[in-house]
């Protein structure tokens, strides 16, 4: 969903009023796939709260390691395949890029390094001053962060923060400590909840980009509909149950290297160009399947990386763990 995001929106650019009325349908459809597709990180997040993130040094090892794992196997591809001049300067510049090119990388590290803080809460039962931690941030976040957009002193930044996702995480634990609650609901509540969040959205969205009414930025990762979605989307495969699955588990553990692995500064000029050629040269039904196909071969190839470098961070630790 996260490649979808970046075939779409990132790739081909926003709709505009001009684009709405030259090609309605299409661009509606656009429209519709990002609102469904939108929800993709902020459930990565839930995820990491609901399990909770436990901070040690092999976590935060692994973390980096795979970082830079898939930013030296990108590095080698380029040189190979692409002609890239990679001089020990630039190649220097590429490793920081990976920290700094794409917001979510370096958020995500400090959401580690601040989880024991939110951990805190839950793992000694407070679950009041969770409740109410949780409810705090949804007013920073999703009300002033959301509503006042340019207000940068907030740092909510429609989402691209540390604030969201220590709101997302914290909500997540919050998820954890209430499961049972949800137990008793259908899978149909949520799949509704679910489609009505996609649907205003994608109305607002339209209202939006065609300049009427809606005047906050409907693609933002804390619109209070998105994280009402994402968190409806989230509760859709808990009552599933996907997470018994060993295969779902198997592949599951590549989703950040997929990411990794195509939104970076070498990869990403040559993926929009991909995206815009097969975008002009295709459509309907032909194009999507393009654009599927092309996530899967993405993450299959993330998944085979991402198993080597499993392998090599386990052998370091393992060393590292014998040597002290």
């Amino acid at each position: 969903m996260v490649i979808g995001l970046h075939c779409n929106f990132m790739s081909l650019g926003l709709p505009t009023e001009s684009s709405l009325s030259t090609n309605f349908w299409g661009e509606n459809l656009r429209i519709i796939l990002e609102n469904i597709c939108l929800v993709s990180v902020n459930a990565f997040v839930l995820i990491s709260g609901f399990f909770g993130i436990r901070l040690r040094k092999e976590k935060v090892f692994k973390y980096l390691f795979q970082v830079f794992f898939i930013a030296t196997i990108v590095m080698i591809i380029a040189v190979l395949f692409w002609d890239a001049q990679i001089t020990m300067k630039a190649g220097l510049k590429f490793y920081y890029s990976y920290l700094s090119f794409n917001w979510f990388v370096s958020g995500y590290l400090a959401l580690m390094l601040m989880s024991p803080l939110v951990n805190s809460f839950a793992d000694n039962n407070n679950v009041k001053q969770l409740e109410k931690m949780v409810f705090l941030f949804f007013i920073v976040d999703c009300v002033l962060g959301y509503s006042l957009p340019n207000v940068e002193s907030i740092g909510s930044l429609n989402g691209y923060s540390l604030v969201h996702l220590l709101f997302i995480y914290s909500l997540g634990r919050l998820l954890y400590i209430r499961r049972k609650q949800f137990e008793t609901y259908s899978i149909i509540v949520f799949v509704v909840i679910f489609s009505v969040c996609v649907f205003v959205n994608s109305i607002l969205s339209f209202q939006y980009f065609t300049g009427k009414i809606c005047i906050w930025f409907p693609i933002a990762y804390n619109n209070p509909f998105v994280v009402l979605g994402s968190v409806a989307f989230f509760l859709i495969f808990l009552k599933l149950q996907v997470g018994h699955n060993r295969i779902v588990n198997s592949l599951a553990s590549s989703a950040f290297a997929a990411f990794l692995l195509h939104a970076n500064t070498l990869v990403y000029p040559h993926f929009i160009k991909m995206n815009t050629m097969m975008y002009n040269k295709y459509s309907g039904v032909v194009l999507f399947c393009l654009y599927v196909g092309m996530a899967v071969l993405i993450y299959l190839g993330s998944y085979l990386i991402n198993q080597m470098q499993i392998k090599f961070s386990s052998v370091l630790i393992r060393r590292i763990s014998h040597e002290e």
